[in-house]
């Protein structure tokens, strides 16, 4: 069972658990933002400004995502790689896999 979800891009996947990563942004939040910006991809790539606009982020939560995105991937391509080795699958919430009473909460 070697399946990686999201297109299996590795390069996606670090950045899901980046954003993730930032305290107070949760699902919903995410959900928000991808809604507002279509993809991950431009949530990365939009402004401070923009970020700050969505009501999403508040200042803290702005610094924590821009040092993350400005960190390593190192870490987060041995944790995607371990779990491909360990035939984990990791998916997110935007997968069909993802449970439908988790979409909910």
């Amino acid at each position: 069972m070697e399946r990686f979800h999201y297109n299996g891009e590795i390069n996606e996947l670090v950045k899901w658990f980046k954003i993730c990563l930032v305290t107070g942004l949760g699902p919903q939040k995410i959900r928000k933002l991808l809604f507002d910006f279509d993809s991950l991809d431009k949530i990365y790539s939009t402004s401070d400004l923009q970020l700050l606009q969505t009501g999403v982020f508040n200042q803290d939560m702005l610094n924590e995502f821009n040092k993350l995105k400005q960190a390593s991937d190192e870490n987060f391509i041995k944790i995607i790689n371990e779990c491909k080795n360990n035939t984990i699958q990791i998916i997110t919430f935007l997968d069909k896999e993802y449970p439908q009473e988790l979409k909910v909460l």
